[in-house]
């Protein structure tokens, strides 16, 4: 997640990786935590900066393998937000698989309520 979140923010900055940013990342589990929440963080603060009418504007970028592309913004953060609730999906099952219990509730309905 932490890997797909920074791409798509470079991409949205106008950077293009050539490789995953965690290829050389040789830091500990409390790093790899703190990176998520800086790029989380970020995502908020490009969504929050970003008038409604930039919603469809094109972002171009090349991939990781040089293919050239463009997607409308709207989709870029669609994208990222289904694909990070896709992966916290996985980590639920693989905590419950290892007896872990007091797992926090992911759901989008809960956080909505939250943020009231």
């Amino acid at each position: 997640m932490w890997d797909a979140q920074s791409i798509w923010i470079s991409r949205v900055e106008g950077v293009s990786l050539k490789e995953f940013p965690s290829a050389h990342f040789s830091g500990t589990r409390v790093d790899v935590v703190k990176g998520l929440l800086f790029t989380s963080q970020k995502l908020k603060e490009i969504a929050n900066e970003i008038e409604n009418s930039s919603l469809h504007d094109f972002i171009e970028f090349s991939t990781m393998k040089g293919v050239r592309m463009k997607s409308e913004l709207y989709q870029i953060f669609s994208h990222v937000f289904n694909h990070g609730t896709y992966h916290r999906g996985q980590l639920v099952t693989m905590f419950r698989q290892v007896g872990v219990t007091e797992i926090p509730n992911t759901d989008l309905i809960s956080f909505y309520r939250e943020m009231k």
